[in-house]
């Protein structure tokens, strides 16, 4: 639909929904927001007033099954992921799904043949892709200049304390805890630098079994608060990865710690996502020096110019919903696909096995 708008209807209208989907579509001029979906009739209300949207549904098929809905964002607990999607393929829709896309390997990978077959655009919501020195790093990294890769080192340390995170606390709802929600975005990280995996192996432990609630009472919770795992890639570079929600002192959100170190035989690259405008470089028996990113990648390619305006940490965000509008427009494949999604459930899949058989698992070419 060359030169036309995106008219795009946003299943699930929660936090992620607003702050990402939401706000990044308001963002977009070649997007329009049309309609919502939300079993939450309150929350529905509230977000149809805060983007002026006047087509409300309770009922997910009957969003779908509007025509003038072009576009939908999948922004539900993970456990729904699967049956919506596969449902806005059969009406024809372009999906962009929230991460996990689905609660197991076969799933997505279902989820990411079918899309493909039916000739829809179709895009995994790894919204950390976007940051600018995330994009230079991959260009830098897949030009060459570090060599081949051989070692990777992914660490997203986060301060929680005992807060609860609501559906994503509760296995039959998530899947996993934090190896889906955090360490997700960390592994496809690796994957677009390195390659595909072939092998892990890895620990789950829940070590805060019960979270307070905004209203003081107690919520259990049987999914993983920390992770750390191996990943032994194709190309016979390795992945070192931590993720925990338990990192007393460091913070949440962008002020967690979050960074990747990648290293090959000609040097080493050191990325943070609180220094989203630069990386750190440096050659054998050198130490880091700071890299800027150029101004290409500060925004995505052909965006306004005060698309990316604010605060950086934020912003960066916004860019996945350009992404999902402009492949859908240019006919193109969306990066990251579901395919993408599928690949790094293939992963977490090993992982959970590799902790519950304490045992290397094969991941599926």
């Amino acid at each position: 639909m060359p030169g036309e708008t995106v008219r795009v209807g946003v299943i699930g209208t929660g936090g992620q929904a607003k702050y990402v989907h939401l706000d990044g579509y308001a963002r977009c001029p070649q997007a329009s927001i049309v309609a919502l979906c939300d079993t939450n009739a309150e929350l529905l209300a509230q977000r149809a007033e805060e983007y002026g949207v006047s087509r409300t549904h309770t009922d997910y098929e009957e969003l779908l099954a509007r025509p003038d809905v072009d576009a939908v964002s999948i922004c539900t607990p993970n456990v729904y992921h699967k049956e919506i999607a596969l449902a806005a393929v059969r009406h024809g829709k372009h999906v962009l799904c929230e991460k996990p896309i689905a609660m197991g390997y076969a799933d997505a990978r279902e989820m990411a043949e079918e899309a493909e077959r039916a000739g829809v655009r179709h895009m995994t919501a790894f919204t950390y892709r976007f940051v600018p020195a995330m994009r230079y790093l991959q260009f830098r990294v897949h030009r060459g200049d570090i060599g081949r890769p051989t070692q990777v080192r992914c660490r997203r340390l986060q301060d929680w304390e005992d807060r609860a995170i609501g559906w994503r606390q509760i296995r039959s709802m998530a899947g996993t805890g934090e190896l889906g929600d955090m360490a997700s975005h960390r592994i496809d990280y690796a994957n677009a630098l390195v390659g595909p995996a072939i092998r892990a192996t890895g620990l789950l432990k829940t070590f805060m079994p019960e979270r307070t609630t905004a209203d003081g009472g107690k919520m259990a919770t049987d999914v993983d608060d920390w992770t750390a795992f191996i990943v032994e890639y194709q190309s016979g570079a390795v992945g070192v990865f931590e993720s925990t929600k338990l990192a007393f002192g460091r913070g949440t959100s962008s002020q967690g710690l979050d960074e990747l170190e990648i290293s090959g035989p000609e040097g080493a690259f050191l990325y943070q996502l609180g220094e989203p405008h630069r990386l750190r470089f440096a050659r054998p028996g050198q130490t880091y020096e700071v890299v800027p990113v150029p101004e290409d990648f500060l925004r995505p390619p052909g965006a306004p110019a005060g698309f990316s305006a604010g605060d950086p940490l934020t912003t960066f965000r916004y860019a996945q919903m350009w992404e999902f509008i402009s492949a859908i427009r240019e006919g193109r494949a969306c990066v990251p696909s579901l395919f993408d999604g599928a690949r790094c459930q293939a992963i977490m899949d090993a992982v959970v096995q590799s902790s519950d058989e304490r045992r290397w698992v094969n991941v599926p070419a």
